[in-house]
């Protein structure tokens, strides 16, 4: 089992079945039980009202109701979703598999598409410290999470 750190809202998208390619700028080999482990940055009020205006186009029903609500509401440091990296693309292919996820990612020149799939939302989100690129979780997370290392 391996996990990534991403800022807000992302990683909750993620744990929603929103976000289902996570872009980044490295391949990995992993693949299969991957941690969703929401940062400790949040968004700026540009970038809060572009994922505003994205959400509601969205065909997706807001949960409890309010996109806005649901945003005030997401934690930081903590793993918020468990989903199997099933793949990693060059971000135009994945975009092209996945094309519903132009606004959840970068999919610029030189950027790859690790594509997730299986999302479990953790429910409560559990606490821990998370690192940049992918990590291995330690095992007083993982029993936190009621998992195996193998998912």
């Amino acid at each position: 089992m391996r996990a990534v750190t991403i800022h807000q809202p992302w990683a909750s998208l993620v744990a929603v079945g929103i976000k289902t390619v996570e872009t980044r700028s490295r391949r990995v080999t992993h693949r299969g039980p991957l941690l969703i482990h929401a940062g400790q940055r949040m968004w700026d009020a540009a970038t809060y009202q572009q994922i505003l205006t994205e959400l509601d186009r969205s065909d997706h029903p807001p949960p409890g109701g309010s996109w806005a609500v649901w945003l005030s509401t997401l934690e930081l440091g903590v793993v918020v979703a468990i989903a199997d990296l099933s793949g990693v693309l060059p971000a135009d292919r994945a975009l092209r598999d996945r094309p519903d996820q132009a606004p959840w990612g970068w999919f610029g020149r030189g950027r790859h598409g690790w594509m997730l799939d299986d999302v479990r939302p953790v429910a409560p989100p559990v606490p821990a410290r998370g690192r940049q690129g992918l990590w291995i979780p330690d095992d007083q997370l993982i029993a936190r999470l009621g998992v195996s290392a193998d998912g």
